[in-house]
């Protein structure tokens, strides 16, 4: 069992998926090892797996059971062709549904033969024919078959062809353009969102279900997987016009009119903000382990002997190829260094410390509680300073015209004005007219915390005017000290019906305290969606930006909808801690208090930005890649292949395109990848049973997988005997020497020429012979390159040609010799 898990913990998985065009296959093993592993630890009966798939359904149940765990996947982002994996498996997750067996799926959709029709006036490949396979995939996908609906998000990104420029201004008043080509779009599965809306003249919580998973978005659905996975010049673009209700970037109110769209990859081929931030905001009615999972299928690590090469020379086509890849590079580089800095700047370990210490020691809860008074005014302006920095940012943000200035802050003199207002009406600012009502009269905010040492201590009187993040942030502390309470050894280890008693009352405390957490963010999306539609065209200046606060505040009646939150919370806190013979020593208002006390001592003189974060889960990162060679092919001469031992890696990604027998080959390897990484999740790898876990495992998938008739471990020998050569010269020859393959490769030169506008019979008759003759070349050269075998085939067709024209001049020369001595036998 995993250290420190507590029964019935949930282990969440938030997927990001990586592209890499026919590498597809590969991921669709693993997104096929992910759903049986979460079917598995659901509870469900090994016969609602097909048959192949039971033997390994058992060990991956044996293991969560054994954990006490249930493996949940709640947000998946996939770019390219890991964004069509994760669009099929988010959609069987919204649908409580098991996937389709994607092998069937990606060796029917991703068939060279059947990619090339019907033909494509621009691209070489049929994007029309790959959109009915991935239809004909989420149609199979039913409606609560199997499984149990979890809440779910999947993200999917794309890459405008037009983008559309926007206006910035440099710090001198010039205009430049930029264009802004991504493109994010977002669908929800969520049963138990709530919205704050007004009704009958008041503001209310009412269920929202959000179901973009439905049956009828089944088009919308395909569509953004086409677009994301519409890899350049091989596929076509697609229009995102279907699109345009789940686009959250950029975002609606820019007004950007529907473009086409291409392959995600081309900008961002690892979506990692968009998932940071929704695990950010996620809730949880159990004990949660979460997990990130990026799930690559390259294995990053340099070739072998790759240290012991000399330079090699940058030719045209590295310099090209490496171009391509850099500014993805970046992009990754740029949110592993995010993840890094979400890792280690969190001070929510800080602040639950303290949460979880002051319970146990009354002098720290004393000594806290004087300090935090002492820093309560530097704490109002800085939490003042970062509300005006941040709001204004995010309404800039939103104007057609954005300008390269940085957005100032407000001096001290100003900020103390701001937060120590009166209530003299000749001392208020101008609050921004939104009709034909008389001025408001100053108020002291109502989104800062008085300057009394009260607005600690009695945090629950009249209204809560700590404003949103720091009631997320205690509601975040008292859910997460009660999920935390249900780890308790002396809960776990005794299984006698007081100890149940207790577990059962932590847990019912926290679920409801999370239904409180779940309408605080309601409250905080009503809020941002009004601000943002009564500021627009609006230049603010501080003052008229706290004018504005308050006023949203107001009118949305937040100060007092919170306070009733929070109140609530903290008595379900305080209950659920006494039922389960665990009473705290204070009472809801005093734990409450405790939380402000701790908010102001670690943020009091924080940076904006994380003064204005929610307390970041804590979470694991694992990357899931063609690392690692399995143990049951443990032997020197396979060890360092890597990501060499798939088929879709050759020929620029493109090789298990060409062969079904060889994306059979990717599709198993990637589930015996997937168990290989997600055994992390139960045992350590030092753990003496892990490796006899790893070759349990991988027997049961290679029994599953290989082709019937064959010896499992020998099926996937021979695949990587062959895959051994570093070169593709052999696999190409393989692939195009049969009268399949030769039509195939006919087809494709047919497709590129069309394409480039080349389409007369001799032209098409020419690229065969030249393309079927460079590649017999290549083929049966070991060491010759592609290039090189190119090369020779053009000097040969050009030394036939050159010996073509000779011919005919000769014959021309002999015709014409023939035909003067025939004229001169006439004359004379």
């Amino acid at each position: 069992m995993a250290e420190d898990q507590p029964v019935r913990h949930e282990t969440r998985l938030a997927l990001v998926l990586n592209g890499g065009v026919s590498l597809a296959v590969w991921m669709s093993g693993v997104t096929h090892e992910l759903d049986l592993l979460r079917h598995a630890s659901s509870g469900a009966g090994e016969g609602t797996v097909r048959p192949e798939d039971q033997a390994v359904f058992k060990i991956w149940k044996r293991l969560a059971e054994a954990s006490q765990t249930r493996v949940v996947i709640d947000v998946v982002a996939g770019s390219s062709a890991g964004g069509i994996n994760g669009m099929l498996l988010a959609t069987a997750l919204a649908r409580g549904a098991r996937l389709p067996y994607l092998r069937e799926v990606w060796d029917e959709s991703a068939a060279l033969s059947k990619l090339l029709e019907p033909r494509s006036d621009n691209s070489v490949l049929s994007g029309e024919a790959f959109a009915t396979k991935v239809t004909e995939a989420v149609n199979k996908i039913g409606l609560g078959a199997d499984c149990t609906q979890n809440p779910v998000t999947l993200y999917l990104p794309a890459t405008s062809v037009d983008g559309r420029s926007r206006t910035y201004l440099d710090g001198f008043g010039n205009q430049f353009e930029v264009h802004d080509h991504r493109r994010l779009y977002c669908f929800r599965h969520d049963a138990k969102a709530v919205a704050y809306v007004r009704q009958d003249g008041a503001w209310k919580f009412v269920p929202a279900e959000r179901g973009d998973f439905r049956v009828d978005n089944n088009t919308a659905l395909v569509q953004a997987a086409r677009a994301t996975g519409s890899f350049p010049v091989a596929f076509p673009p697609v229009s995102e016009y279907p699109l345009l209700d789940f686009r959250v970037q950029p975002r609606e109110t820019l007004d950007d009119p529907a473009s086409d769209v291409m392959d995600a990859g081309v900008l961002n081929n690892a979506p990692f903000s968009p998932v940071l931030e929704t695990i950010s905001q996620r809730t949880f009615d159990n004990p949660v382990r979460r997990v990130v999972v990026y799930v690559v299928p390259s294995s990053g690590l340099r070739e072998r002997n790759d240290q012991d090469k000399p330079p090699r020379d940058a030719s045209w086509v590295r310099t090209a190829l490496s171009a391509a890849r850099y500014p993805q590079e970046v992009d990754f580089r740029t949110s592993t260094e995010e993840l890094c800095n979400r890792l280690a700047n969190s001070t929510r370990d800080i602040q639950l410390d303290l949460f979880d210490r002051l319970d146990k020691n009354p002098e720290l809860a004393q000594g806290l509680g004087a300090i935090a008074e002492s820093l309560l005014g530097e704490y109002r302006r800085t939490r003042a300073r970062a509300v005006l920095f941040e709001v204004r940012r995010q309404l800039a943000d939103e104007q057609a015209e954005v300008s390269l200035v940085a957005t100032p802050e407000a001096d001290a003199d100003r900020i103390d004005r701001i937060i120590n207002r009166s209530s003299a009406p000749h001392r208020a600012p101008r609050l921004p007219p939104t009709s034909d009502e008389e001025p408001k009269k100053e108020l002291a905010p109502n989104w800062v915390p008085g300057k009394d040492p009260e607005s600690i201590s009695r945090p629950f009187n009249d209204e809560w005017r700590w404003g949103l993040v720091t009631a997320e942030r205690v509601l975040q502390s008292l859910s997460t000290r009660l999920h935390n309470q249900l780890k308790d050894p002396n809960l776990l280890k005794n299984p006698d019906q007081q100890h149940t008693e207790a577990l059962l009352s932590l847990a019912m405390g926290a679920r409801q305290v999370t239904d409180r957490l779940r309408e605080m963010l309601a409250v905080q999306e009503t809020y941002f969606t009004e601000l943002r539609r009564r500021s627009s065209d609006l230049q603010l200046s501080d003052e008229d930006t706290a004018a504005l606060i308050h006023q949203v505040f107001e009118e949305l009646n937040i100060p007092k909808q919170l306070l009733k939150l929070i109140r609530q919370a903290a008595n379900d806190y305080t209950e659920a801690l006494s039922l389960a013979g665990q009473p705290s020593p204070h009472s809801p208002e005093e734990t409450v208090a405790a939380c402000l006390a701790i908010e102001v001592v670690t943020r009091a003189y924080a940076p904006p930005w994380r003064l204005l974060d929610p307390l970041m889960p804590e979470f694991d990162f694992l990357r899931l890649g063609p690392d690692k060679m399995s143990r049951l092919f443990n032997e020197q001469q396979y060890a360092g292949l890597g990501d060499r031992k798939l088929y879709g890696i050759r020929f620029q990604h493109f090789a298990a395109f060409f062969r079904s027998e060889w994306r059979h080959n990717d599709f198993a390897w990637g589930r015996l990848d997937a168990a290989h990484h997600l055994l992390h999740l139960f045992h350590r790898t030092e753990d003496r049973e892990f490796h006899q876990l790893e070759r349990e495992l991988h027997e049961a998938i290679l029994r599953a997988e290989a082709p019937g008739g064959t010896v499992p471990q020998q099926w996937m020998l021979d695949h990587l005997t062959e895959l051994r050569t570093p070169t593709d010269n052999a696999l190409l020859h393989k692939a195009t020497s049969s009268e399949g393959g030769r039509k195939v490769v006919a087809k494709l030169s047919d497709s590129i020429l069309e394409l480039v506008g080349f389409s007369g019979w001799w032209t098409r008759f020419s690229a065969r012979f030249f393309c079927g003759l460079t590649l017999q070349l290549y083929g049966t050269q070991q060491n010759m390159k592609l290039t090189q075998a190119a090369q020779t085939a053009f000097a040969i067709l050009a030394g036939m040609a050159l010996a073509g024209a000779l011919v005919a001049v000769a014959f021309l020369v002999a015709l014409l010799f023939v035909l003067g001595k025939g004229v001169q036998a006439l004359v004379s």
